[in-house]
């Protein structure tokens, strides 16, 4: 009797274990898309008060277009952010098209000791015209 109760603990356990999906297990994958398989976006104060800004997406495959939507550049007066500077899609540098990875260096002058907020936005567009795109803000002091 000992071993059938023993047992039937076991089983009970091993089956309540089975309906419990570990995270690990899921398909979860952060960043990823149909259009978007990674990406990489930093902005870092270089000498001369400039600013650069770094950018790398990777494409689930083949995109019409891929690269940086838009760069916006605040620089802080007081106790506020004040517009400084923008760089969009048709800019150079900023995009390519029929690739598969791209990634580019934009440089802002600054001044240096100035503090800036950067907005970038990476994406991809593939050849139906659906796109998807990743954000990042970082805050800078030029040097």
């Amino acid at each position: 009797m000992k071993k059938k109760s023993f047992l039937a603990i076991v089983l009970v356990i091993i089956c309540s274990f089975s309906m419990v999906l570990p995270a690990f297990a899921t398909s979860y994958v952060p960043f990823a898309s149909d259009q978007i398989s990674s990406y990489s976006i930093s902005a870092t104060a270089a000498s001369g008060g400039k600013i650069a800004i770094d950018f790398s997406v990777t494409g689930a495959g083949k995109m019409s277009v891929i690269g940086a939507k838009s760069i916006a550049i605040y620089e802080k007066i007081g106790s506020r952010w004040e517009f400084a500077k923008s760089f969009s899609q048709g800019d150079s540098g900023m995009t390519k098209a029929n690739a598969y990875i791209y990634g580019n260096t934009i440089y802002y002058n600054g001044v240096s000791g100035r503090e800036y907020r950067v907005d970038v936005t990476v994406f991809a567009q593939d050849s139906t015209g659906a796109s998807d795109s990743r954000s990042k803000s970082f805050a800078v002091t030029a040097i």
